[in-house]
């Protein structure tokens, strides 16, 4: 107690109340209602949530941390699925700094599927009905009362089993609909449940499509007709919910993967506290990257519900993915984050959710979550940086805080206390305790004031113009109109406001310039004739002080009192003012008490940063960058730096913080053993976190750490999942001849590097792809040491375990190099590759098993073969290009088409295992 009161004392003396910081983390979670088109705490004020997506199986979080539960009526069955789920929101309320921010989450709900539940089938729905209420006791009830704790609501949507058995995308059908009705009868019931104040009910994932009248077979959605049927459809849910008495918020989605609330304007459910749940992603009405496309899809088809009811989205994310332009979440903060982050801003009344928890935190199957890095992708850069300006509508309990009391002339005898709500009356109030200059003085009465949410404390005497009074309140009657009892608060410093009482600085600041310290006072102030006798204090790489010029003040008003000073300050600097004259006076001739060290909040911009070190990844795929601040950067900005790796530039994809200064940067290409690896950086608009710039650099020499690779010597077959580096597939078994595992789930852009040597004289060589596939449309763009070395299609081999050979020429030098497949069109599997001898000298092959004549060849040449089943035949000019290839059927004597121009030509007879080549010569005046 005795530190406590030293503290107060020097707090008086200095005169500046600590800032208390709001603490999002705990914060009341109240039953929610709804009011027309917002959703309200018990209080009535306004309240908006912001969260995100949780799905419950292991697959969707790291897959590592822990099993999915079998037995959920056994506790220490779920016990390790809870945990994980516990901590996992505790981090995402956790506001402390992280990731190189000056601040954490501020999450505010969590949108759990049903992804994994107890006692249902994809195919049956529910099986076991104790399983299913296992789930609900040992899973959902402690789980809300755990987010209670971290300030968190629950959003429960019931997806998985529950509603998409295998039928396809059409699940809103009397299937589903059942499923539901059991579902939600069965949780709306529990105890648990119902006691939960913070849990909500999101009906379903994702109607797709709804038939127009049941059983009628005419599936659809986007219509009036379908509209009035899902409204028909969902409504006996709905109706099913409330039967059970509870009145928990219902969020009721929409047809069309939720992305037409507009149907529910036109055919409106019914029903008390029920608002409307949507997904918005950037290929929803093809907006993508479009302001105003997002702003009009918004006024179309969201805006006309949004009007009527509170609306949820319970789903949203967006990255650019410049090479799918379909990809759903194909969008740029800049252009489409933003757009829709003021439509729903000016909108109003709509709680959102950016991104499912692995596109927010990185690396899951990695780290567990505690050590996991923020998500470089731009929907999560946004978002973190949005929510903390989002806690101003999270809500409130009815819980009657301290917010303010002063004493002053009217009645020296009385402290006016202001709460936070109004309070129920009281013949007396108890709890509090007065000291004036530390020592306790006796009160006389406390009762009600003016208002409901004022009360007077009286005193037994009065208190005079130097006194330092604080107030201490604990464990008294005092309650609110929400029947909720007033928050403890200890030795609290009263506002001396009797005439000639010394004025107390509220608050210190600079302007963003660093040429200003703003001063905040308790009451008017006069112009101090003389301000030498203050002083800036600066901590910066040492302590040195920076002097007052002038004062002036802040738009005629005199409590808030301007400064210029001497020389500029930024963030980098810590701040404090030390006062020690006698100069510095209130409009009514208060003094200004002396002072020292008292701490300015800094708004300056920061000091430029350079770059510290720099190395490569040992596997070539990223850098990583130390910076002497914590930097700020976009996608956008990542063009600006140069990096070269043995005079080849390669581009900057994307960036992961790892902490505070030092950043992990992706590469659209691989870098190699050996290479020597530079980057620069051309002055541009990256800035530091505390808005300082970037300084440039030029040919910064990084440090390289990749292993040198084993070679693969050629001529021979290589198997796919050989590779040195990839990005982007997956290794599966094949069924292929010979069994082992392909390289498969190849998309746009991916692809495979590999280390090979030509150990050989031969520099012609043909390269033959084992590929399936069931489209037909993929093709490979392969490079040699970064340079572009050729092509081939990729046919429809009729699935994607059936397997054809593709072939096409390639040159290799001698010596080491670094083979690259790229998939410039993905949609294809591949188990190996083999680079094979291509001979191109004109010396006839003798071989008695395989004969063409005639030869001289015009029009047309026979093939004569007993043994040799060849099944590829292959014309190779002079210069060893490939003029002419087809597959063909085994045939002892086969007739063949020509039509080539005149000159010497090798024919190439293959198949899978052997090759023979002969010589022709083109002559078409015969």
């Amino acid at each position: 107690m005795k530190k406590i009161l030293q503290l107060l004392f020097l707090v008086a003396t200095i005169g500046v109340l600590p800032v208390e910081m709001f603490a999002w983390k705990g914060m009341p979670t109240p039953m929610l209602h709804v009011e027309g088109n917002k959703l309200k705490d018990p209080t009535g004020k306004d309240v908006l949530l912001h969260g995100w997506m949780q799905p419950t199986e292991s697959w969707f979080n790291g897959n590592r941390w822990y099993d999915n539960p079998n037995n959920w009526l056994d506790t220490n069955n779920v016990a390790g699925f809870l945990d994980v789920m516990n901590r996992i929101a505790t981090i995402m309320t956790d506001t402390s700094p992280k990731y190189g921010y000056d601040h954490g989450w501020y999450a505010s709900f969590v949108r759990l599927n049903t992804d994994g539940i107890g006692g249902w089938n994809q195919q049956s729905g529910l099986t076991d009905t104790a399983q299913f209420n296992g789930w609900i006791n040992n899973f959902i009830v402690p789980y809300a009362k755990h987010l209670s704790s971290c300030g968190l609501y629950l959003v429960l949507s019931a997806v998985g089993p529950v509603n998409t058995p295998d039928n396809g995308t059409r699940n809103a059908g009397v299937i589903e609909q059942q499923r539901l009705l059991t579902f939600w009868s069965t949780v709306a019931s529990n105890p648990g449940v119902k006691k939960a104040s913070n849990i909500m009910f999101e009906l379903m994932n994702e109607p797709v499509d709804v038939e127009s009248s049941p059983g009628n077979g005419d599936w659809g959605n986007h219509q009036d007709k379908y509209f009035s049927a899902f409204t028909n459809w969902i409504q006996p849910v709905i109706d099913t919910i409330r039967s059970t008495d509870t009145n928990k918020i219902i969020w009721v989605p929409t047809l069309e993967w939720q992305g037409t609330p507009y149907q529910w304007d036109l055919f409106p459910f019914s029903g008390t506290n029920i608002g409307v749940a949507c997904h918005y992603y950037p290929a929803y009405g093809g907006v993508f990257d479009n302001p105003t496309a997002v702003q009009n899809l918004w006024d179309r088809q969201y805006k006309p519900a949004a009007d009527r009811w509170p609306m949820i989205i319970t789903e949203m994310f967006w990255t650019p993915y410049p090479d799918q332009p379909s990809n759903l979440v194909n969008g740029s903060t800049a252009g489409f984050g933003n757009a829709i982050k003021k439509a729903i801003d000016d909108q109003g009344n709509v709680s959102y959710m950016v991104g499912f928890l692995s596109d927010l935190i990185e690396d899951l199957y990695k780290s567990t979550p505690e050590d996991c890095f923020l998500s470089p992708r731009e929907g999560a850069q946004s978002y973190f940086e949005w929510l903390p300006t989002y806690t101003k509508y999270g809500p409130d309990d009815g819980a009657p805080e301290y917010k303010y009391a002063s004493v002053n002339d009217q009645n020296p005898k009385q402290v006016q206390v202001l709460l936070s709500h109004a309070v129920n009356t009281e013949n007396n109030f108890d709890g509090f305790t007065v000291k004036v200059d530390n020592q306790v003085v006796g009160i006389d009465s406390v009762v009600t004031g003016d208002s409901i949410n004022q009360l007077m404390i009286c005193l037994n005497d009065s208190v005079f113009k130097n006194d330092v009074i604080a107030l201490s309140y604990s464990n008294g009657n005092v309650i609110s109109i929400y029947e909720k009892n007033m928050v403890n608060f200890g030795d609290t410093l009263v506002d001396n406001l009797l005439i000639g009482a010394s004025p107390r600085l509220t608050g210190l600041k600079t302007n963003e310039n660093g040429d200003t310290i703003i001063a905040m006072f308790n009451m008017k102030m006069q112009l101090p004739s003389d301000i030498s006798s203050l002083s800036l204090n600066i901590d910066y790489e040492g302590n040195t002080s920076a002097s007052f010029l002038q004062s002036a003040f802040s738009n005629q008003d005199s409590s808030t009192v301007i400064f210029s000073l001497a020389d500029r300050v930024y963030a980098d600097y810590k701040l404090s003012v030390s006062y020690s004259g006698n100069s510095i006076f209130s409009s009514d001739s208060g003094l200004l008490k002396t002072f020292s060290d008292l701490p300015v909040i800094n708004n300056s911009t920061g000091l430029p940063a350079h770059i510290l070190s720099g190395e490569t990844e040992s596997d070539g795929s990223a850098i990583i960058l130390e910076f002497s601040k914590p930097m700020e950067f976009t996608v956008a900005q990542l063009g600006q730096f140069s990096l070269v790796s043995n005079g080849t530039r390669i581009a900057l994809n994307d960036f992961v913080i790892l902490f505070r200064s030092n950043i992990k940067f992706y590469l659209s290409n691989a870098m190699h053993y050996g290479d020597t690896v530079t980057l620069s950086y051309t002055p541009g608009d990256v800035i530091t976190k505390d808005a300082g710039p970037l300084e440039g650099f030029s040919d910064f020499e990084l440090s390289n750490l990749m292993r040198q690779p084993r070679w693969i010597s050629i001529p021979r077959k290589i198997e796919a999942e050989n590779f040195l580096l990839q990005s982007g597939t997956s290794i599966e078994n094949t069924n292929d001849t010979g069994g082992g595992e392909n390289v498969g789930y190849i998309d746009n852009g991916d692809w495979l590097e590999y280390a090979i040597r030509n150990t050989s004289t031969e520099t012609e060589f043909e390269i033959t792809f084992r590929v399936a596939s069931s489209s037909g449309n993929g093709r490979i763009n392969y490079y040699l040491n970064n340079k572009l070395a050729g092509n081939i299609s990729i046919p429809n081999t009729g699935g994607w375990q059936s397997w054809k050979s593709v072939s096409k020429n390639i040159k290799i030098p001698e010596g080491k190099h670094y083979l690259k497949l790229v998939a410039s069109v993905g949609g294809f599997n591949i188990n190996y590759f083999e680079i094979e001898n291509l001979t191109t000298e004109i010396n006839e092959i003798h071989n008695d098993e395989l004969s063409i004549f005639p030869n001289p060849v015009s029009s047309e040449m026979i093939i004569q073969s007993q043994n040799f089943q060849y099944n590829k035949v292959e014309v190779i000019d002079i210069l060893g290009k490939s003029v002419f290839v087809k597959a063909i059927t085994y045939q002892p004597e086969l007739h063949l088409p020509v039509n080539l121009l005149n000159g010497i030509y090798v024919v190439k007879f293959s198949n899978e295992k052997q090759v023979q080549f002969k010589r022709i010569i083109i002559d078409n005046n015969i």
